[in-house]
């Protein structure tokens, strides 16, 4: 079985029951880092993750978005405990040589049809 490195970055309490919850998980190499051991560029190079979860309430995520620029396939994830949801962001990005491509790639990123027209998000 395939394992994926997973760095958990903080020391908070929510990121150690986080911790805790996806040891359960034999699919993930969990590493954590405290978010006061220093260049975190620097340990992410070295560890090469998957994955980086983070405490939104701890770590403001453009801290580590200059992360997603050395590791595109880098997925970023904020977790929010009061309000149970989780951010996700990713290093994916598209080529655009004119206006139009770019009004595809907005059309290509935005809800269906049938759910905007109904006022709701999918999902």
């Amino acid at each position: 079985m395939r394992t994926h490195r997973v760095l958990l970055y903080g020391g908070s309490l929510f990121i150690l029951s986080i911790e805790a919850i996806l040891r359960q998980n034999s699919a993930l190499e969990l590493v954590r880092v405290d978010s006061v051991t220093g260049d975190l560029s620097a340990r992410f190079r070295q560890l090469q993750p998957a994955a980086i979860v983070f405490d939104q309430a701890a770590t403001p995520a453009e801290s580590l978005l200059p992360l997603l620029l050395e590791q595109p396939s880098l997925v970023l994830m904020g977790v929010n405990a009061d309000s149970h949801r989780v951010f996700v962001l990713t290093g994916q990005s598209s080529t655009t040589a004119d206006a139009r491509d770019l009004s595809l790639l907005v059309n290509a990123h935005l809800p269906s049809s049938r759910a905007s027209d109904q006022g709701q998000l999918p999902g």
